[in-house]
């Protein structure tokens, strides 16, 4: 990743009347810097892409059409198989 850094010079007295660091005053914090809430590549990362653009408005739409995908996958196994084993029962 990158790194940003802000260094401030000051002159000597300035250093003498805000000593920083010597356990006398806590560090002067900067202000949390202004990040866009998209700070990535679309391209490197696809899946935070679908995250950011399909996940957040259609979860539920999904989740319904992963669970009846399934659904649908596990009837149509059951009509597939079902006529074998009738038959393996019957001719015993």
């Amino acid at each position: 990743g990158k790194v940003e850094a802000e260094l401030q010079l000051v002159t000597l007295e300035q250093a003498e009347a805000n000593p920083v660091g010597r356990a006398r005053k806590e560090p002067e914090a900067l202000d949390k810097p202004n990040r866009p809430t998209t700070s990535f590549n679309w391209f490197v990362n696809p899946m935070k892409t679908f995250i950011f653009l399909i996940w957040k408005q259609f979860k539920k739409y999904i989740i319904a059409l992963v669970i009846l995908a399934i659904l649908t996958l596990f009837l149509g196994l059951i009509v597939y198989t079902l006529p074998q084993q009738i038959t393996a029962l019957m001719f015993r």
